[in-house]
């Protein structure tokens, strides 16, 4: 496989830094590589498995809100809040909202390098794009397909 100088050579650096042979940095990177690209994968189609009100309610959750809070600005119970959140962890496999923003945060920066194939590249606050406006649109999007 043929690479680009200036990564080579950055590997290469990084092989004498860590005091480790060129080869096995180089299987490490693309095992760690191949392993967060599924890891991103599972992600996407758990967000697809979702329905709107579940990624709005994730969404808000992430940018910190309390459930409480959620259940003001949606209009709906803390209880209907707390079921969301509850079926939104058991798709990803997580157990609380602080599991769920490191994940997202994990994905985001994993994505970084191609931000044009990544739809969770906006799943945070202050991202670009502003995830929440994607959230509202898809979730209009859903209810006009009813």
């Amino acid at each position: 496989m043929e690479v680009p100088d200036e990564l080579a050579e950055r590997l290469r650096h990084l092989a004498r830094v860590r005091s480790q042979p060129l080869e096995s940095l180089t299987a490490d990177l693309l095992r760690r590589g191949l392993n967060q690209e599924t890891r991103r994968r599972q992600a996407e189609d758990a967000l697809a498995g979702l329905t709107p009100r579940q990624r709005e309610v994730a969404q808000l959750a992430v940018g910190g809100r309390t459930n409480r809070q959620i259940a003001r600005e949606l209009w709906l119970s803390p209880e209907t809040v707390k079921t969301h959140l509850r079926r939104t962890l058991e798709h990803f496999d997580l157990h609380s909202k602080a599991e769920l923003r490191l994940l997202l945060l994990d994905l985001d920066g994993d994505c970084a390098s191609h931000p044009e194939e990544d739809p969770l590249r906006d799943a945070l606050p202050g991202s670009p794009g502003d995830a929440l406006s994607r959230v509202r649109s898809a979730t209009k999007r859903d209810a006009q397909t009813r």
